[in-house]
């Protein structure tokens, strides 16, 4: 059996780890931080949840193929919308909410900002 270190426990890293071991590959995952996930962690305060690291979206088809092919039923795993997503403060005040839908964002990059939607 083979033996593979990865390092770092981002969603990369855990990816990696996880087809690797459906191929049979003994794996040791190396992570600095206390909790694995990397910008896909949270904290959890109460009922509450919040995002560690709101910048990456991920696709839910590209996660639900991932897991797929490292074997893991699409049913095992419930994903939750969220949207909004999360808010940009900017110096000037002006605050852009990143939306899930792309007609919703087109519309609030013209509300923040108007004449830019194209860019």
């Amino acid at each position: 059996m083979s033996k593979v270190a990865v390092i770092g426990g981002g969603i990369g890293g855990l990816t990696a780890a996880l087809l690797l071991s459906k191929q049979r590959v003994e794996v040791t995952l190396y992570e600095r931080s206390t909790k694995l996930g990397g910008r896909i962690a949270f904290e959890e305060e109460g009922p509450y949840r919040i995002d560690q690291g709101p910048t990456i979206v991920l696709l839910p088809e590209m996660l639900h193929s991932i897991l797929e092919e490292a074997g893991i039923a699409r049913e095992r795993i419930e994903l939750l919308r969220c949207d909004p997503l999360y808010r940009i403060h900017y110096r000037s005040g002006k605050v852009l909410t990143k939306r899930a839908g792309r007609q919703e964002q087109s519309a609030e990059i013209e509300n923040v900002f108007p004449g830019e939607k194209g860019i």
